[in-house]
């Protein structure tokens, strides 16, 4: 189950990072929103939090606000230092 949740967090963010270079708002949201609810379900509680505020941001000021920003990179290094295995 472990392995099946990581493949499935390594292809979101690689949705994510193709979305923010194609600058594809809507896309972009709707995997920051479906990584989101994935992370509540499996517990990774700290790493949903991360989520939510670039999810926010895109919202109210769009994806150019975060020109510079590597997304994907962000949410990796975190999942790399608070990932859990329960």
């Amino acid at each position: 189950m472990r392995q099946i949740f990581v493949e499935s967090l390594d292809k979101s963010l690689a949705s994510i990072a193709i979305a923010q270079d194609d600058t594809d708002t809507p896309h972009l949201l709707a995997e920051l929103h479906s990584l989101r609810g994935a992370l509540g379900v499996f517990r990774q509680y700290a790493l949903a939090e991360r989520c939510a505020p670039l999810e926010d941001r895109v919202k109210r000021a769009g994806l150019a606000s975060l020109r510079g920003f590597d997304i994907a990179a962000y949410l990796r290094d975190a999942q790399e230092r608070e990932l859990t295995y329960e």
